[in-house]
């Protein structure tokens, strides 16, 4: 077998543009010791006074500690199923199914001191769901209405029951809010805070208009409750955002064999959201984490493949490699096992995507050996700020992009009269391209549901009603371009939701969604299949135009993974085409992920992607 090249230990490739510039801060998790479901979240001093919703407890929480004292011993029945927390008057005022309460609230030094007196229910106003202090008033959420009420007046409704089609007389003004989820609520001089535990946002809004200003995606699912405050000295806001999950781990039950079982827990922690607004390119950019991915593969060949004594010579492995974009810098990146050159294949839109090719002499039944490369990114989490009035006279999609983008290049059954019918049952009489292509996103929820395991075209898929993210991609893009929106594929992992973890991280399986052309703003991605969450729907709109930062971004437009070899020679001499071969057959892959450091975004790098 002729010997293979050393693996080079440092080849190194770097780019520099795109995404925000990322500045490594403290992870700091607080995790209050005996917290279930925090939903009341608010500063005292520099303790955070913590409400657990499950059992009713009131805690002021040290941050650098998590050390814990119970303020409402005795009294927590009044506050199960609480939220929203707020100091006014002397008094803690918060509300629950009952309505709106409060205590009196007795100051100490530290944590040791404070106390809450006896609760008192103000207004019996059912579906309240959020509260915070704004200056002399209260901030309340009913439904997905934000209410400002005026104390002085909450009195004399005090002995009135309210149903949820009626307004107190103490509301001075109202709004509704975007998203579909139970809200929570933080307000300091310069913005109200509104996050959603469905929708994984939190929403800036104006605190005199109450219009918004920018939306970003929390770093982990599930938010609770969030506590705002401004900066000692600083013009900025220092939000923290509470999440809950219901968390699988394996416990050791000696009474079962094998003795290992999975159960669940209640999972409740407190981090700092850190955010970056940019209005003149549209975008908002929250917390982000350096990372180091591993893609590697090792050499095992089928036997129906290669048989004893076969060989495949002259072999060419290309890896697609991680790209630069608006969310996401590729720092460096290194071969492991075998060394790589990199080259690039271009786009659709003639934007070159790294790739690393490996070059193989010889492959046969006995081949075992590992290759890949190993990346450093910095990817953080994006919302585009891009709305329908936006886009109400927006450019024509241009000829390039028809060409590339609105073809039936991914077995979409364009064409097709299932695809025309769902498309046309999709958009109905909507005229806004945007509006249009979130009813296309919709409407293949309402007709799909998540089920791994298939790989099917648009036609086949709408008919079993049942389809995985590669089927949702495509079945999305197929009524997407049907419709005239460039669209095409994204990918291709997700970093586990664990960044707290210092141990390696294995994704269970690959995964991708689209990426939509919006004309006059760029590229957005649209998630396939999470955000199908509530059957019929309302859908939250997390992940449209919008990523969490775990997801990895590799070559658009290209293969991921393409194997080529020698196909031998004709029977005049002249050599043969090269062949394909699945990389399946010869081998399996290998994806890690190790978190290194969590990023503030700061400011915009570079060009970003180009205009429409």
């Amino acid at each position: 077998m002729p010997s293979l090249p050393d693996a080079a230990p440092t080849t190194r490739l770097r780019t520099d543009r795109g995404a925000p510039a990322g500045v490594v801060v403290p992870a700091q998790y607080v995790r209050p010791l005996a917290g279930r479901e925090v939903r009341g979240l608010a500063w005292v001093g520099e303790e955070l006074l913590v409400l657990d919703a499950r059992t009713g407890r009131l805690a002021l929480v040290a941050p650098g500690t998590d050390d814990t004292r119970v303020v409402n011993d005795g009294r927590t029945q009044a506050f199960v199923g609480g939220a929203g927390l707020g100091l006014l008057d002397g008094a803690l005022w918060w509300v629950t199914p009952a309505g709106l309460l409060r205590a009196p609230w007795t100051p100490g030094e530290g944590i040791a001191g404070a106390w809450v007196g006896p609760p008192e229910l103000v207004l019996a106003m059912p579906g309240l769901e959020a509260l915070a202090v704004a200056g002399e008033h209260l901030l309340v959420v009913r439904g997905s209405t934000l209410h400002r009420l005026d104390p002085t007046e909450l009195r004399r409704e005090a002995a009135t029951s309210l149903p949820t089609s009626v307004l107190p007389t103490s509301t001075v003004r109202c709004t509704e809010l975007a998203g579909v989820g139970r809200k929570a609520l933080a307000v300091t001089a310069s913005t109200v805070w509104v996050s959603d535990d469905v929708e994984q946002t939190v929403y800036a809004l104006d605190p005199l208009t109450w219009e918004q200003r920018f939306a970003v995606v929390t770093p982990l699912e599930g938010p609770t409750a969030i506590a705002a405050r401004q900066a000692p000295g600083g013009a900025e806001d220092t939000v923290h955002v509470a999440y809950y999950e219901d968390e699988p781990y394996l416990t050791d039950n000696p009474w079962i064999d094998p003795c290992w079982e999975v159960r669940y827990r209640d999972r409740a922690l407190v981090h700092q959201l850190r955010v970056h607004h940019e209005p003149a390119s549209r975008m908002a950019w929250s917390t982000g984490h350096r990372i180091r991915m591993h893609y590697a593969v090792d050499l095992e060949p089928d036997a129906d493949v290669l048989a004893e004594g076969e060989a495949l010579t002259d072999v060419t492995w290309r890896i697609s490699l991680p790209i630069d974009s608006p969310r996401q810098r590729l720092v460096d990146v290194a071969p492991i096992g075998l060394p790589f050159e990199v080259e690039h294949e271009d786009d659709l839109e003639g934007r070159p995507q790294p790739v690393a090719v490996f070059r193989i002499p010889r492959i046969d039944a006995g081949t075992r050996l590992v290759l890949g490369w190993r990346a450093t990114l910095e990817v953080f989490g994006i919302k585009h700020q891009v709305s329908a009035a936006d886009l109400a006279v927006a450019p024509a999609l241009d000829d390039g992009r028809a060409r590339a983008y609105l073809v039936d290049d991914e077995d979409l059954d364009l064409g097709a009269a299932q695809v025309l019918a769902a498309t046309a049952a999709a958009v109905g009489q909507e005229r806004n391209p945007l509006l249009r292509a979130r009813r296309i996103r919709s409407h293949v929820y309402d007709r799909l549901e998540y089920e791994m395991g298939n790989a099917d075209s648009p036609v086949g898929v709408l008919a079993r009603g049942t389809g995985s993210c590669g089927e949702y991609v495509g079945t999305i893009m197929a009524l997407l371009r049907t419709d005239g929106h460039a669209c095409r594929v994204a990918g291709r992992y997700k970093c586990p939701y664990q960044p707290w973890d210092a141990g390696p991280l294995h994704p269970d399986f690959n995964h991708v969604w689209v990426d939509l052309f919006l004309p006059g703003h760029g590229w957005v991605p649209v998630e396939s299949n999470p955000d199908d969450v509530t059957p019929g729907g309302p859908y939250p709109d997390r992940f449209f135009m919008g990523l969490p930062w775990r997801h990895v971004e590799l070559g658009k437009d290209i293969s991921f993974e393409k194997v080529l070899v020698d196909a031998g020679a004709n029977s005049d001499g002249a050599r043969r085409r090269r062949r394909r071969i699945g990389a399946r057959r010869l081998s399996r892959n290998h994806i890690r992920f190790d978190v290194l450091a969590e990023l503030a975004p700061v400011g915009a790098r570079g060009a970003g992607q180009p205009r429409g």
